[in-house]
């Protein structure tokens, strides 16, 4: 019967228009590329990420628009598509916009078919992490700044977890103690770098720390690799994690040796003169 046939027709028309106009004004960048990895589809979304539009780049290669580290994952997931693999799974793409910035999206691929049923090409639909990326590469630069002016820094550094195990131990620290950061992580800081006598009043102090109660200004004898004793004035406070736990503490210090011996030769001079 032509007529059910013709009912047919119109309603598979009718349901190409609904896709084509979902592909079209989605939230989200949509891709296609035929066999040879040539534009086939590029939708709004997209093309306002990208300033490129529609008929700009269509049958043009997308390696044209892509960087020269997406080539190689852009080539594998098309090589998936002539395979017939429904689903290709995820890779990232980094597309090249009309200004010559750069937009880096995860982007979910699968096959497409034409009306024979046969494999045409692949369709890709991406989510854009620029900004998340570049907030990610922005706090990693901050951090690696400040492990290197810790690790630089003039002055004692070092930092514990919550169970009291050196986790940071940086140059001045090494120099003052004899210890190098290598033989300093890891161990117990109490029981391994102060005498006996201050391990109680140290121990005390850094719990302190960890449960938010900042100490400024305490003063403990560290002793070196050979036995001599160190003088340290020391600020230590809290340290929490990404998730706002408290992973352990730090402390920030000063070698006033040197003071004290100074200060205590004064007095001795002072005192033979009160004589």
């Amino acid at each position: 019967d032509i007529t059910d046939m013709r009912q047919i027709t119109a309603e598979q028309r009718q349901e190409a228009e609904d896709m084509a106009r979902l592909i079209r004004y989605a939230n989200a960048p949509i891709i296609g590329v035929d066999m040879n990895c040539c534009i086939m589809e590029w939708n709004d979304k997209v093309a306002n990420m990208t300033g490129f539009d529609k008929e700009e780049v269509l049958a043009r290669p997308l390696a044209e628009l892509t960087a020269e580290e997406s080539q190689t994952a852009l080539q594998e997931m098309v090589e998936k598509a002539k395979l017939d693999v429904s689903d290709s799974g995820e890779f990232d793409l980094v597309l090249m916009t009309k200004t010559s910035g750069r937009l880096m999206l995860t982007m979910s691929g699968a096959a497409f078919r034409d009306t024979t049923g046969a494999v045409a090409g692949m369709v890709a639909c991406g989510q854009d992490l620029t900004r998340m990326r570049e907030t990610v590469l922005e706090k990693t630069r901050v951090a690696e700044d400040l492990t290197r002016i810790i690790e630089t820094a003039n002055a004692p550094i070092l930092a514990i977890d919550t169970l009291g195990a050196v986790t940071e131990w940086n140059s001045k620290a090494a120099e003052i103690s004899g210890w190098s950061k290598e033989e300093a992580l890891g161990q117990d800081l109490v029981n391994t770098f102060i005498t006996e006598e201050y391990r109680e009043d140290v121990g005390r102090v850094l719990e302190k720390a960890l449960n938010g109660e900042e100490t400024a200004n305490y003063e403990f004898p560290l002793f070196t690799k050979d036995g001599r004793r160190r003088e340290i004035l020391l600020n230590a406070t809290m340290v929490r994690g990404a998730a706002g736990e408290v992973t352990g503490v730090i402390g920030v210090g000063q070698d006033i040796t040197e003071l004290r011996t100074a200060m205590a030769e004064q007095q001795r001079i002072a005192d033979g003169l009160s004589r």
